[in-house]
């Protein structure tokens, strides 16, 4: 019930700082990586980061690939303000275990996230939560028609 309160909290200050009043939800990624949400009138608003589209509630598994916005563009949506985790340790033994980025990271047209290790092959990262782990530069993504090296195992969920 809490994490309720506090995502209807967050929607609230990014609605009266100047999003759209009612967004359908209909969320769209380009090739060039930027995430886009249409509102009730069609008009679709950039999502400037992950944080706020996490606080929107955008469903990573189900944005539409296109490859231009399928309606006009409006003003760019206002960012959230999320608190650091700089200098916090990981409490968790999953939160330790986690594969750090090494910037060796591909974004392919169906909007999965690959990293390629030493040995050139490339593993997915299967959610938000885990590549935040990691501490993937989500603006350094390599945009790639399809993965450079074999796919090999997934990597384990931090979510």
């Amino acid at each position: 019930m809490r994490k309720q309160t506090l995502l209807a909290a967050i929607v609230a200050v990014v609605a009266a700082a100047g999003a759209p009043a009612a967004l359908a939800g209909n969320s769209v990624l380009l090739p060039d990586g930027s995430v886009w949400q249409a509102d009730a009138a069609g008009t679709y608003h950039q999502v400037p980061d992950v944080a706020t589209a996490n606080a929107l509630g955008v469903d990573w598994n189900s944005l539409d690939v296109e490859d231009a916005l399928p309606g006009p563009a409006g003003d760019p949506l206002p960012a959230v303000q999320t608190r650091t985790t700089l200098g916090l340790v990981a409490t968790s033994a999953a939160a330790a275990a986690v594969t750090p980025a090494n910037g060796n990271d591909v974004l392919l047209p169906d909007g999965t996230v690959w990293q390629g290790d030493a040995d050139g092959v490339y593993h997915l990262i299967p959610n938000v939560a885990t590549a935040d782990a990691m501490h993937l530069d989500w603006n350094s993504l390599q945009l790639a028609d399809s993965l450079p090296g074999p796919a090999g195992d997934p990597f384990p969920s931090a979510a």
